[in-house]
């Protein structure tokens, strides 16, 4: 039963959370995020050399058989990339 109470804090915790989030990132919030300026140091061309790998890559072996499905997605603004690999 204890069990049971703490799960339903934690839900009641949850929603509250996420009923902040969508107070605090208001359409203007939104607005002004994407007004920022895209000088920051992970929108340089060193930071943009591994665009051409960004896709979706079907990968195979040596033989020519298909060993797996590669997704390279850019994230965080485009700081970072993200390597999903299915095989």
């Amino acid at each position: 039963m204890r069990a049971l109470k703490m799960a339903a804090l934690l839900m009641v915790s949850l929603a509250g959370l996420f009923a902040l989030g969508a107070v605090l990132f208001t359409s203007e919030a939104s607005a002004k995020y994407q007004a920022a300026p895209q000088q920051a140091a992970c929108h340089t061309a060193d930071h943009r050399a591994f665009d051409f790998w960004v896709g979706q890559w079907v990968v195979y072996d040596p033989a020519g058989n298909v060993v797996g499905n590669n997704t390279i997605e850019l994230v965080l603004g485009g700081c970072a990339l993200h390597e999903s690999w299915e095989s």
